[in-house]
């Protein structure tokens, strides 16, 4: 936590998975069990400084949104759970991972030395700009920001000077190993934020272990429930496996991919290919080919094999496609499962879960009921699904579709936006200038 991403442009993870107390962890408040979460990842850190990175994430300014809200779905069925989130999946995690990983550099002075790189995804970036605008009595560094070739940079609140938008031209798996071969010069000068910074699985563990907490402190989990995640990156996903093995009352994980499903692929077979043919769809989250924190995935998934973890890279990147060996998955199979749904599928399931649920669901949520509906094994058992709440909230560039939404099934629609939106002046260039344009 205390040098952003590691020394070989790879991602930190946990050394060892911590002893953990479950049963004591149920009976806390939502700040304690945040704190415990911590002490347990977080080893390195005097308790001070977990506190103070806390209160600055947590605070009501700079995150003002209630971590979480669980409801049960009794008009859709007994056995599934919701955890409804303030802006959706996707966009909770990115503002609470990011308020997370800014608190941790701004306790632990990472930006006095470093500037920090957002890129390539606007999320990110977003989350970034918004925590900037929320704190101007901070001394706030500017920042690098990277956009992807023929995509518009995000709207922001806070221009500071020096900041720098560089748009590449280069796909985004080229950029995400450009950035990983990066120089160990500019790795002392510069800190990425790509969505894998570990603040972000601990944002996840954060949601989930509450959530799973309070429903069974109430009685309402019998044994063991399954968690239905939407793959819009994989935080998530390493957060749920890494509250299993710390006797979290987790039995098994479906992540659901969109209809690109190249990720839910690579669950089954254990084969990921960079060729493969990539369609455009309206999920564009849960599409990607080298989602956020693949590296910590494929490790895990390697039994924390550094040396296997490697080789798959350097194969991905020198073939476009590389294999894990049948036998690391098998280890996995029985609590680790994916699927993938259709957004035609998905579309035409929102109007009846509406009427049955009063739910007005995202494209995300609506993606992971529809690959649940497929799962024959989970009709009578236990589910936790990671989905939206109520009123839906979403990104300022969806709210025309909210309203449509919203006025099409007479729901109420609130939008999250920024304020008044900021010209940027964008420097348009090519990858292989990527190391000169930062030292310059």
């Amino acid at each position: 936590m205390r040098l952003g991403r590691a020394p070989d442009g790879g991602y930190f993870v946990p050394a060892d998975l911590p002893d953990f107390d479950w049963n004591n962890f149920l009976h806390l408040d939502q700040d304690s069990r945040a704190l415990e979460l911590m002490q347990a990842f977080c080893p390195d850190l005097e308790l001070s400084e977990q506190i103070e990175i806390l209160a600055l994430a947590l605070n009501a300014d700079a995150f003002p949104y209630g971590i979480y809200r669980v409801d049960r779905l009794n008009r859709y069925n007994e056995r599934r759970f919701i955890l409804e989130l303030d802006r959706g999946a996707s966009g909770f995690l990115h503002d609470y991972g990011m308020a997370l990983h800014l608190a941790f550099a701004e306790q632990l002075g990472i930006y006095k030395s470093k500037t920090p790189i957002l890129g390539p995804y606007e999320e990110e970036q977003r989350a970034f700009d918004a925590w900037r605008s929320l704190h101007p009595e901070l001394e706030l560094s500017s920042a690098v920001f990277l956009h992807q070739q023929g995509r518009a940079p995000a709207s922001f609140n806070t221009v500071l000077e020096g900041d720098r938008h560089l748009s590449l031209n280069s796909r985004q798996p080229e950029l995400s190993f450009a950035l990983r071969e990066l120089p160990a010069d500019l790795s002392e000068q510069f800190d990425f934020i790509d969505g894998s910074s570990p603040a972000f699985i601990l944002a996840g563990m954060i949601i989930l272990a509450s959530a799973l907490a309070d429903l069974a402190e109430k009685g309402e989990i019998q044994t063991e429930l399954n968690l239905v995640l939407p793959q819009f990156s994989l935080n998530l996903l390493l957060a749920s496996l890494y509250l299993k093995s710390l006797g979290a009352p987790i039995a098994q994980i479906l992540l659901v991919n969109g209809q690109n499903h190249a990720v839910a692929d690579f669950i089954r077979s254990g084969k990921l290919s960079l060729r493969r043919r990539f369609l455009q769809t309206e999920a564009a989250e849960v599409e990607r080919l080298l989602p956020a924190n693949l590296e910590s995935l494929i490790f895990e998934l390697c039994g924390r094999d550094l040396d296997l973890t490697a080789d798959f890279f350097t194969q991905l990147e020198s073939k476009k496609q590389a294999k894990l060996e049948r036998e690391l998955l098998k280890a996995w199979s029985g609590q680790l499962i994916s699927c993938y749904a259709t957004e035609r599928r998905a579309g035409k399931m929102r109007e009846k879960l509406y009427h049955e649920t009063d739910y007005l669901f995202d494209t995300y949520s609506l993606l992971a009921l529809a690959g649940l509906e497929h799962q024959k094994q989970f009709e009578q058992e236990q589910v936790l699904l990671l989905l939206c709440g109520r009123p839906w909230k979403g990104y300022q560039d969806s709210v025309a579709e909210i309203e449509r939404l919203a006025k099409e099934s007479g729901a109420a629609a609130t939008a999250y936006c920024l304020s008044e939106k900021q010209d940027v002046e964008v420097l348009r260039c090519e990858l292989a200038e990527l190391k000169d344009l930062l030292l310059n």
